[in-house]
């Protein structure tokens, strides 16, 4: 049976009890860390500032120790992934369309030239979240991004069958 007991700590202090430790201890104990993660997944768009201030902790804390808390439980701060805002009405009809044109034979394809134009947003903001890895994605962690705001520059792009063309900037001369 192994107690896990070094034999070095059994000589030296001829005791199985827990001895007083060495250094510091801590200020909070895993329930106050609990509710500050908790309150970290339940807003995720709340900065490391806000949720220590926000933090009902019995004593105070500085921002590394939250910081160190939330690498601690796997939350990273990163910047939220953008995506465009579909409506419900949006959704349902890119799924239909999808769903009507994959039982097409694929020989239609050959005549098909899929263009687009694109507005880039060349100062877009960034917005950072506590997420845990591999949650980019969840809508819970996306930032949703218009069509308009900022400086921006738009673009012109073909899809053919037998490959990609050029992307081409659109430079608009305005009257007036």
């Amino acid at each position: 049976m192994d107690l896990n007991i070094s034999r070095h700590g059994l000589q030296q202090h001829r005791t199985l009890e827990d001895l007083q430790r060495s250094g510091r201890p801590r200020r909070n104990d895993d329930i106050c860390e609990r509710l500050l993660i908790r309150d970290a997944i339940c807003h995720p768009k709340k900065t490391a500032r806000e949720l220590q201030i926000d933090w009902r902790s019995s004593k105070p804390t500085s921002m590394s120790t939250v910081k160190n808390i939330f690498r601690k439980y796997g939350l990273l701060g990163r910047i939220a992934a953008r995506k465009s805002f579909l409506n419900e009405r949006y959704v349902r009809s890119r799924l239909n369309w999808c769903k009507a044109f994959s039982k097409v034979d694929p020989s239609l394809w050959n005549d098909v030239i899929f263009i687009d134009e694109w507005r880039l947003e060349v100062f877009g903001r960034r917005e950072y979240v506590n997420r845990p890895k591999g949650t980019r994605f969840h809508e819970k962690y996306i930032t949703k991004s218009m069509k308009f705001g900022g400086g921006s520059m738009m673009v012109w792009g073909a899809i053919k069958e037998d490959g990609n063309n050029n992307i081409i900037r659109i430079i608009r001369c305005r009257v007036g």
